[in-house]
């Protein structure tokens, strides 16, 4: 169980970071962000890298004064992953702000997606803006589902097909 002062320390390291550009592992980790009030927050989810390093160039061209904080869970893979980002990103003269990866990892999390399990005590969090709705869902099956209607409208359904390629 987190102190008061644990807690005040999150918050204000969640306050530090809201106009930074945050690079996660995947989408439960960036729905805690968001819910917690972050803006600029990129998904790996299994794209390669140099698309994620072409995102941030985009977004830093309008947020010149924004970090780059990698916020890849601090296991094994996620430590493997946040060492390549960087080497990526500063091959294009992006640098990663290393030691705001650091303090969050002082904060006591070591998965970033423990975060949505303290969406209850956002409470205590007093944030400058109010939380935002997220969709729940299956964004895969969604997209999966739009796939076979695209799929499916183009074929004919025995209309005059001999079969004969």
């Amino acid at each position: 169980m987190r102190t008061q002062e644990e807690w005040d320390r999150f918050f204000d390291y969640i306050r530090e970071i809201m106009n930074d550009i945050v690079i996660v592992e995947g989408k439960n980790d960036a729905k805690g962000l968001y819910t917690l009030g972050l803006k600029f927050i990129l998904v790996i989810r299994g794209r390669p890298l140099f698309r994620i390093v072409a995102e941030v160039e985009k977004l830093r061209e309008f947020h010149r004064n924004s970090d780059i904080i990698i916020l890849t869970d601090f296991d094994r893979e996620g430590k493997r992953m946040a060492t390549e980002l960087a080497k990526l990103l500063r091959a294009y003269r992006l640098h990663p702000n290393q030691a705001k990866r650091r303090k969050f990892l002082d904060s006591g999390f070591t998965k970033i997606e423990e975060i949505n399990s303290i969406t209850g005590l956002l409470d205590l969090a007093d944030l400058d803006r109010p939380l935002l709705k997220i969709r729940e869902g299956d964004d895969y099956g969604e997209i999966g589902a739009n796939i076979n209607k695209i799929r499916n409208k183009g074929t004919d359904k025995g209309k005059g097909r001999s079969g004969k390629a």
